[in-house]
């Protein structure tokens, strides 16, 4: 079995891989939370990554938020928007710790301008001396049915959204349903 600063050393190393663009090849697990619409999903990450993340409907889960957390000496926390430089440097590594609302709705605004659902990923990523590496992403919520004003497409794309996760063979699921 491993000692923790064995294991640590790999996953440096593996974070280093990362770093070069190479983390398409690596197949290391992740962690997709999975449920319906307010069935607590976000409030689970929350729980887990120790972030703040909005609650309210206005900004329920409209894209996917993917959370790598890694260990360094520093802590730092930047956020990521695949094409949207100018958010991206807004957002780069910094050794202050941003609010997460800020961010999520800020990347609300740009991701779900014309869009009810967005199939872009906001990657947020956290690292100090005493984070666990882990990546985990909260994904939109299932919905059974539209309600008025909102696109009948909305039902396909977020399972489109969600089933690219599931069938993701690093991907472990954690489906939350609601306890009420």
């Amino acid at each position: 079995m491993f000692e923790i600063s064995e294991y640590q050393d790999i996953i440096d190393k593996i974070n280093k891989i990362r770093s070069y663009g190479l983390n398409k090849m690596l197949t290391i697990p992740q962690i997709a939370i999975l449920g319906d619409q307010s069935s607590g999903k976000s409030s689970v990450l929350e729980a887990i990554t120790k972030l703040s993340f909005p609650r309210n409907i206005e900004t329920c889960t409209r894209f996917a938020t993917q959370v790598s957390m890694r260990r360094s000496e520093r802590i730092e926390m930047s956020a990521y928007i695949e094409d949207e430089p100018e958010f991206n440097e807004r957002y780069s590594a910094q050794d202050t710790e941003w609010d997460i609302n800020t961010i999520v709705s800020e990347a609300n605004r740009i991701l779900c301008s014309d869009v009810e659902i967005s199939e872009k990923v906001l990657e947020i990523i956290i690292s100090g001396p005493t984070t666990s590496p882990l990546t985990i992403i909260d994904l939109p919520g299932y919905i059974n049915t539209t309600i008025d004003g909102q696109s009948k497409n909305i039902v396909k794309t977020i399972r489109e959204i969600n089933t690219r996760y599931i069938n993701d063979s690093r991907t472990i699921i954690l489906a939350v349903v609601p306890a009420n």
